[in-house]
């Protein structure tokens, strides 16, 4: 009795008569080869020093909230991961303004 595949299919089951045993050398000739890519040139990461050049250029909101956020630890004033980019900007104005 054919399985409804096999009648589909119209062909006979496989049976170890029927599978090739033909070389197969020419398959693991073929190789994968991947090639990397080149490393793009990273851009320069706003310096900590950067931050009262660009305080005064009135420039801040061009640095990330990690630059303004270890400039502001280094100077000592308490901050938290938690605020947000404009809060930093304005502790970093209010400690360059005390200076």
């Amino acid at each position: 009795m054919k399985t409804s595949r096999e009648a589909e299919t119209n062909r006979p089951p496989l049976t170890s008569g029927t599978i090739s045993t033909k070389d197969t050398s020419i398959s693991r000739k073929n190789k994968v080869i991947f090639e990397l890519k080149e490393e793009k040139p990273q851009k320069p990461k706003a310096s900590v020093q950067d931050v009262e050049k660009m305080a005064r250029s009135n420039q801040l909101s061009k640095l990330s909230s990690t630059t303004l956020l270890l400039w502001l630890k280094q100077r000592g004033v308490q901050v938290a991961a938690k605020h947000r980019k404009e809060e930093l900007m304005v502790k970093v104005r209010s400690c360059l303004a005390e200076s």
